[in-house]
């Protein structure tokens, strides 16, 4: 099953599958298919960010204790998607949106504890849990952040679950609720 697909500005084309990570360098002609970037089984979702510096970020969530739980991790590349590490300072819950933003910048959503942000390649996250400025009704009070978007001058927009869209234009320090 593919999950998600991006094409880079260099135009590399990343398909994240549940079976492994493909890419293509020459515009989809051919691919290679990386299966031991991460492990398959148990798969719940993948996410896929590819920043300006041709970083490569995969956000898994696996089903755990036969499916009762979710248990995510982040790894990276920095070879178009050949070899991947674990993000060291990520110690997340469910990830429900990935997107790489400026240079060695990273923001994740999450189910329950709104998102945060990396600004040094996923060594350390800074947890941004109040800063959308309102209460949700849902999963605990805070907003489920649904998806991510970065536009080049580095303005943030997040989609929530139930509360709508977000905006920020100075990295992710306050947002606007449009």
């Amino acid at each position: 099953t593919i999950e998600t697909i991006i094409v880079d500005a260099a135009g590399i084309i990343y398909v994240a599958a549940k079976a492994g990570l493909a890419v293509s360098i020459d515009q989809g002609k051919s691919y290679f298919i990386n299966t031991k970037a991460y492990k398959s089984e148990n798969i719940d979702h993948i996410w896929l960010a590819v920043e300006k510096t041709g970083i490569v970020y995969l956000g898994i969530n696996y089903y755990t204790q036969g499916g009762l739980n979710i248990e995510s991790r982040i790894i990276s590349s920095k070879d178009a998607g050949k070899t991947f590490v674990s993000v060291v300072g990520w110690k997340g819950s469910e990830i429900t949106a990935l997107a790489a933003g400026q240079a060695e910048s990273l923001l994740v959503g999450t189910r329950d504890s709104g998102f945060s942000i990396s600004n040094d390649a996923g060594k350390t996250f800074v947890s941004k849990k109040g800063a959308l400025g309102i209460s949700s009704s849902f999963f605990g009070g805070v907003p489920d952040v649904n998806d991510f978007a970065v536009g080049a001058s580095g303005t943030i927009y997040i989609a929530t679950w139930n509360d709508g869209l977000f905006v920020s234009k100075d990295g992710g320090q306050t947002f606007v609720h449009k």
